[in-house]
């Protein structure tokens, strides 16, 4: 269903995408943001000393 649907106009803006942009193209993003997310808030809750515990790129 998500291939033949056409992103809306807001997603079209906000996320730069091509007027040819499909719902499918948004779910991943919002894969790549829930990933961003994770990393994020990883991140934040560890201390100066802890090894960050992502590879480079992951």
């Amino acid at each position: 269903m998500w291939e033949n649907t056409k992103a809306p106009q807001i997603a079209l803006c906000y996320w730069r995408l091509p007027a040819d942009a499909m719902m499918r193209d948004l779910l991943a993003i919002r894969a790549d943001e829930g990933h961003h997310r994770e990393v994020n808030h990883t991140l934040d809750s560890m201390r100066p000393s802890e090894t960050n515990p992502f590879c480079p790129g992951q």
